[in-house]
């Protein structure tokens, strides 16, 4: 079923995007911290430059677009305007945007099988 609770939004992000995170500074992804920015050198920043950041931004929206089921896009010119965020503030904003998308075709028959089927009830 498509994300439609903004604070699912929120884990949802910072699930995937810590994740990545993680993944490019060789980190399990509960020891990232997300007070940190990507750009800058330790302990302020994770050390990305612009083409890692690129790299995070082209990878986590489809990873996203999926799990939630909805059509999230991170344009150029959002991305310019968040590459020096702090990583908790670029997750907010990336939810924001994800609930602001609307629904893939899966998510829409996805919310549609949720709501013809409730499930069991015991």
């Amino acid at each position: 079923m498509p994300i439609t609770d903004p604070a699912a939004a929120r884990v949802l992000v910072y699930n995937i995007v810590v994740d990545w995170v993680g993944d490019a500074v060789n980190l399990a992804p509960d020891q990232v911290d997300v007070s940190r920015t990507f750009q800058g050198a330790p302990p302020a920043g994770y050390g990305f430059d612009e083409g890692r950041f690129l790299q995070m931004c082209d990878e986590i929206a489809p990873k996203l677009s999926l799990a939630s089921g909805r059509v999230l896009k991170l344009p150029g010119n959002w991305r310019v305007q968040h590459e020096n965020d702090a990583i908790n503030t670029f997750i907010d904003a990336v939810a924001l945007r994800l609930m602001a998308s609307s629904m893939t075709p899966l998510g829409i028959k996805a919310h549609a099988f949720a709501m013809t089927h409730p499930g069991s009830q015991s």
